[in-house]
């Protein structure tokens, strides 16, 4: 069974294909929060690699992963280009900014 935040699924023909994953990496409560955050990505990497293995050929020749941490949101694809290599390439690092401040003028 698969413990991850979010899955994003499209049904096709009646079945059923999971295309993107999230997972939240935020825990102030965590014992080692540096280690959450390199477990959830490799969770990350293992889930998109077996929906890839599982949907290959059919619809699925690109999964899209999102990793929440700290104050920011990496962005990943994963594909079979080079196969049977999977590829996890890093598309984007945006920074949420949690603790904005606002001036007002006068």
């Amino acid at each position: 069974m698969k413990y991850v935040d979010v899955i994003g699924n499209i049904e096709l023909k009646g079945n059923l294909f999971e295309n993107f994953f999230v997972e939240v990496s935020h825990g102030p409560f965590h014992p080692n929060p540096d280690q959450h955050i390199v477990d959830d990505n490799v969770k990350l990497a293992k889930l998109g690699k077996d929906s890839l293995d599982r949907n290959s050929g059919t619809y699925g020749d690109l999964v899209l992963l999102f990793h929440l941490h700290a104050e920011y949101i990496r962005v990943y694809a994963m594909d079979y280009q080079f196969h049977p290599v999977v590829r996890k390439i890093p598309l984007d690092l945006i920074q949420i900014p949690f603790f904005l401040t606002i001036q007002v003028l006068n």
